[in-house]
Order: structure tokens, then C-alpha cells, then sequence
């Protein structure tokens, strides 16, 4: 674990906070503890306008009370010097009781700070691939990107061949997941449908690709009450991380009727380790494959609102919970 000894050493470690280096963007990391141990972070665009700098600076500030900040570190990566000034004071004095460690805004070849003592023609910044917090968290097995964009394409729909053949296969299967559902009661389509979902994930968490019918009726098992409510309770924050990059290219092969669930869970995930920019991708997409989702709108809520992620954990599998209860619960034979 790398510690950071000045201002240039928390710029260099954007990179490893966020997987890949923000462009004209606000940062915020929530500390804690004697050597500020860095907790919840998020970035959000500056703003071109002037006038939306104060709204958007209690929305950070927001953010970081709601997830538990003790202290603040905020990071302004600007090529318009003064806009990015403006933005990081206006953050800093809407914290509140959270206390600020270090507030800077940089145009990446020099710094400034909101210390008393900071000169006025700032401080030189060398931004490097080679700086020894980012090599350590390369080593220690960290994927970092060069820049949002790249992180946007992981998220894209897969095109090609066998996406038309997935998307001509799906009534058949859908006839075949039908009729085993005739035959069996919740709580066993559930079972059923659970099982063949988390063998498609296991394969695609050990790199392996799944058979083309297996991915596909798991897309289709996700569309059935029984078997999506298991899901929630299943990941904790832990596992969340090592599980994500399954989900989402699930997500990503699923046709895109059915792509809605699997790329919520992949936003899910995502939420869950902190990571409010692919959690935000995951639901965009979501939303764009079906718009009345009612779990992807209400995760996106969650998400503006700043809920922490236990939270949101703890809220989320209790629903799945009590929607599985219902659902195993006997009932009386009808008279």
C-alpha cells in the first residue's frame, strides 16, 4: 500500500482510485482515522457553466457526508485553471462538518492548494505512469485504463453473428423454460433457474465462454421473479469485486430484451465496491434495454442520493428476502 506524502502524490494516485486518470473533473475521497485511510470516492464532470458549481459542490459534499467522511480530500482536474479554483474552494465550503484535508485543483502541469501558504503561481506537477503509488497498484494486480472512454467501451453491447443467433434462438427458449415452470412451484423454478444462471457466471469469472444456449436461457431464467430475488442477497461487498467482470459481460452478450437484469446486477456490483462510474454505466444500459425496470430506476435513485453502499446492501436483501419468503410460503389448497 503506497502513502501518499504530498499534493503531486494524490494527483499521481487518481489513477489508482478510480482506474483510470479523470479529465475536467471534480474528485472527492472520504478519509478516516489518524492517517486518513481513504474510503468512499467519486468523481462527476465540471461543470462548463459557472453557475451550477455551487449545486454540484453540495452534491459532492452531500456524498461524502452520507457515506461516513470524517475528513475530505478533494481533487480538481481542469485544463480551465480558474473554473477548476472556483470548484474546488466551492466543495471545501460546503463540507460541513466534514473536516478538509487537502483541497487542489491542477491543469496538469501545475498545482494549487487553498493553503494560506500556497504561492500564487503554484507548484510544478509531474504526472508520471511510472510513479510509485501507480506501480504498486499495478504489480499488486490493478488494471489501470487510460481514460474514461476506455472504461465506457467495457460496457457496450456485444454486436456480431452470434448475437443475431442468440437473439433467433430466444422464443424457443422461452417455450422450454415455460414448460419446466408448469411443472414445478416457485420455490423450484427458483432453485431451477438460480443454478443455471450461477454455473453461465462461474464459467465467465474463470475467462472461460459459456455455450451459447446456456448464456441464453440464463438470460431468460433472469427474467423470472423466482430466480432474479435470489440474487440480491447472494454477493457482499467482498465478493462484489471479483464477480463484477462476469456480470457485465453477461451483460454484455445477453440480447438486448434480456439485457436489462444482468447489467442491473453488474450496477449493483459495482455500487456495492464503490465504483459510482461503472455503477452508472451498468444502469444507463439497463434503462436503455428496458425502460421500466423498476430496479434499475431505483438503483440509479440510490445512487444520486448518495446512499452508502451497507446501506443499500442491507435494503436490497431484505426485499429479495421477504419477495423470496412470499414465494416459498405455503399456501392453503383453494376451495
Amino acid at each position: 500500500m503506497f502513502t501518499a506524502h504530498d499534493v503531486g502524490d494524490l494527483f499521481n494516485l487518481l489513477p489508482t482510485v478510480f482506474g483510470f486518470m479523470p479529465e475536467e473533473s471534480i474528485c472527492a475521497i472520504a478519509t478516516s482515522g489518524p492517517r486518513e485511510r481513504f474510503g468512499f470516492r467519486m468523481r462527476v464532470d465540471l461543470p462548463h457553466d459557472a453557475e451550477h458549481v455551487p449545486q454540484l459542490a453540495r452534491f459532492v459534499a452531500g456524498h461524502l457526508r452520507n457515506n461516513g467522511a470524517e475528513g475530505a480530500i478533494v481533487l480538481v482536474v481542469s485544463g480551465r485553471r480558474e473554473a477548476a479554483g472556483e470548484a474546488a474552494w466551492a466543495v471545501e465550503r460546503a463540507l460541513g462538518t466534514v473536516r478538509p484535508v487537502v483541497t487542489a485543483w491542477t491543469d496538469t502541469q501545475r498545482y494549487w492548494t487553498t493553503f494560506d501558504d500556497d504561492p500564487r503561481e503554484g507548484t510544478p506537477l509531474e504526472l508520471s505512469d511510472h510513479h510509485p503509488g501507480v506501480v504498486s497498484a499495478v504489480v499488486a494486480g490493478q488494471e489501470i485504463l487510460p481514460d474514461r472512454a476506455t472504461l465506457e467501451r467495457r460496457w457496450l453491447p456485444a454486436d456480431g453473428p452470434r448475437c443475431g443467433w442468440l437473439a433467433s434462438q430466444v422464443l424457443e427458449v422461452e417455450r422450454d423454460i415455460v414448460r419446466q415452470s408448469w411443472t414445478r412451484s416457485g420455490a423450484q423454478v427458483g432453485d431451477a433457474g438460480i443454478d443455471e444462471v450461477l454455473q453461465v457466471v462461474g464459467l465467465l469469472e474463470d475467462g472461460a465462454r459459456p455455450d451459447d444456449l446456456a448464456l441464453l436461457r440464463s438470460c431468460v431464467w433472469l427474467t423470472h421473479h423466482a430466480v432474479r430475488d435470489r440474487l440480491w442477497p447472494l454477493y457482499s461487498r467482498d465478493e462484489a469485486e471479483r464477480v463484477l467482470p462476469a456480470w457485465r459481460e453477461l451483460a454484455r452478450q445477453a440480447p438486448s430484451a434480456y439485457a436489462a437484469v444482468p447489467y442491473t446486477v453488474a450496477a449493483y456490483l459495482a455500487y456495492l465496491v464503490g465504483d459510482g462510474a461503472q455503477a452508472m454505466m451498468g444502469l444507463e444500459h439497463a434503462r436503455a434495454a428496458d425502460p421500466c425496470f423498476d430496479m434499475a430506476e431505483s438503483l440509479q435513485r440510490a445512487l444520486v442520493a448518495g446512499l452508502h453502499p451497507d446501506r443499500l446492501h442491507h435494503l436490497v436483501s431484505g426485499a429479495a428476502l421477504a419477495e423470496l419468503a412470499e414465494t416459498t410460503r405455503p399456501r392453503p389448497d383453494a376451495t
